[in-house]
């Protein structure tokens, strides 16, 4: 997953770097964009996939 490598490379988990670019407190670099959108798509994958498991099926 795109996560390890961002975190071996940057030491720091996935929920501090967003906390931080958030309060700007780190550049703007293509890595950080793409973890950014990582792991925005990871967070809307979720959701979608919350809601579809909340979906019953009737006979």
């Amino acid at each position: 997953m795109i996560f390890n490598a961002y975190l071996l490379k940057y030491q720091m988990q996935t929920q501090e770097f967003l906390r931080r670019f958030e309060n700007n407190e780190l550049q703007h670099t293509l890595d950080f964009d793409e973890w950014m959108g990582e792991a925005w798509m990871l967070e809307a994958l979720l959701q979608d996939k919350e809601e579809i498991e909340e979906i019953e099926f009737v006979d």
